[in-house]
């Protein structure tokens, strides 16, 4: 949208002009820009290497609902919105991508504590297992962590034979 923003307000531009706007490379923002029939190829710039100049189509015109680009708001009225404006446009925007941001970071500060006592938990579970493990042992009794059910004896009956009395 930022490269967008430029190429409409300050065309015809080159990517190079671009790219310097916004310090990074426009290249594939542009080409996708291109592909969706927003902006399109101007011309060549008198120059050496001539660079392309790029514009708005009548598509971008129709897709932001506007006659024309003089209606644009120019930057000056863009840059004198009232705080109240801008906390409305805000608020219907929803959170911004930094708030979104710094509450990721929060969550992911506040989880640490939870996932180290839940680390505890399983540490100390796992203890009371073996401990509950070691204790049926010594009565002879062996539990099976794969089977369901009651655990089992191992310890033969009287005669070592199960249902004669």
């Amino acid at each position: 949208l930022e490269t967008l923003a430029i190429i409409a307000y300050r065309q015809p531009v080159t990517k190079p002009e671009v790219d310097h706007i916004r310090g990074v490379d426009c290249g594939g923002t542009i080409r996708i820009l291109l592909d969706r029939d927003l902006v399109r190829i101007v011309g060549k710039r008198e120059e050496p290497g001539r660079p392309m100049l790029y514009g708005t189509t009548r598509e971008f015109l129709s897709f932001f609902n506007l006659p024309s680009l003089g209606q644009l708001p120019s930057l000056r009225e863009f840059s004198e919105l009232s705080d109240d404006s801008q906390e409305e446009i805000k608020e219907k925007l929803g959170p911004s991508l930094d708030d979104l941001s710094r509450k990721a970071k929060k969550l992911r500060l506040d989880e640490e504590p939870a996932v180290a006592a839940l680390d505890e938990a399983v540490v100390e579970l796992d203890s009371t297992e073996n401990k509950t493990r070691d204790a049926f042992a010594a009565q002879g009794i062996t539990i099976d962590a794969a089977a369901e059910g009651p655990p089992q004896q191992t310890a033969p009956d009287n005669d070592g034979k199960a249902g004669d009395s």
